[in-house]
């Protein structure tokens, strides 16, 4: 995942990103380099905190998502508040139903 240094293949400003992740999500992300910077902290036995530079706003959300509730975002701020908005948009989505 790591590319030109920094997690993510489209190309913007870098910055950096401040995640948690819990339970067997933490054992995964644990194990991989999502960027040759990172830094990983046990917390505790089941949560995992990690610190890295990224370059792409956009993978960052998809990747936090991919973990579904076994990851957290937690900065940067705006990337956190676009974050909750796409969570909202999608509840909001399901709730209008099957059409």
């Amino acid at each position: 995942v790591a590319f030109n240094q920094h997690f993510g293949l489209v190309k913007q400003n870098v910055f950096e990103v401040e995640a948690e992740f819990y339970g067997s999500a933490a054992t995964f992300a644990a194990e991989r380099t999502w960027s040759p910077d990172q830094h990983l902290r046990w917390l505790n036995p089941n949560t995992l905190r990690i610190v890295f530079t990224a370059s792409s706003e956009w993978e960052i959300q998809a990747w936090i998502l991919s973990f579904r509730d076994g990851a957290r975002l937690l900065r940067p701020k705006q990337l956190v508040d676009q974050l909750i908005r796409v969570l909202q948009n999608t509840r909001d989505l399901y709730k209008k139903g099957v059409s």
